[in-house]
């Protein structure tokens, strides 16, 4: 076998295999599915309708899909999804090119945990493939998310 890594579950390399991404909604926009994957440096995410966060269970389906508005606070977004008359809080930044999303308030719907597993797992994935996150902005309709490699 050549040198170098492999990163297949058979492999035999001192090195460990790289995480995968975490999980994505089977809905989720093509658009984050690169993001996340690593083969773009930036994501756009409109808001209303939104396909990046599940239904959460304890929320009734006829409450209708989720839908999202973006506002800033200082270096952070604040995202304000909706599931009809309910709506759950998070507020995104990126800190020393990580991302930090926590959820708001006490309601959470059975996210909180989910939410916090998925930032970290997302971030140590982009770290293995030696990328970051540089910046989270919003202009009220659209958050950007833009990484850059490890410096």
């Amino acid at each position: 076998m050549a040198e170098g890594r492999c990163y297949g579950a058979a492999s035999v390399s001192p090195t460990p295999p790289r995480p995968g991404p975490p999980p994505l909604p089977a809905n989720a926009d093509p658009a984050l599915v690169e993001f996340v994957g690593c083969r773009t440096e930036q994501l756009s995410l409109a808001g209303g309708s939104v396909s990046w966060l599940p239904m959460p269970p304890a929320v009734p389906s006829f409450l209708g899909h989720p839908r999202a508005a973006f506002a800033r606070a200082g270096t952070a977004v604040i995202v304000t999804v909706r599931f009809g008359f309910l709506s759950l809080k998070l507020r995104a930044e990126v800190v020393n090119g990580a991302l930090v999303a926590t959820v708001e308030g006490q309601r959470s719907f059975g996210l909180r945990d989910a939410i916090e597993r998925w930032v970290r797992d997302v971030n140590t994935h982009l770290a293995a493939n030696g990328r970051q996150l540089s910046s989270i902005t919003t202009d009220g309709h659209t958050a950007t998310i833009t990484k850059a490699p490890v410096t």
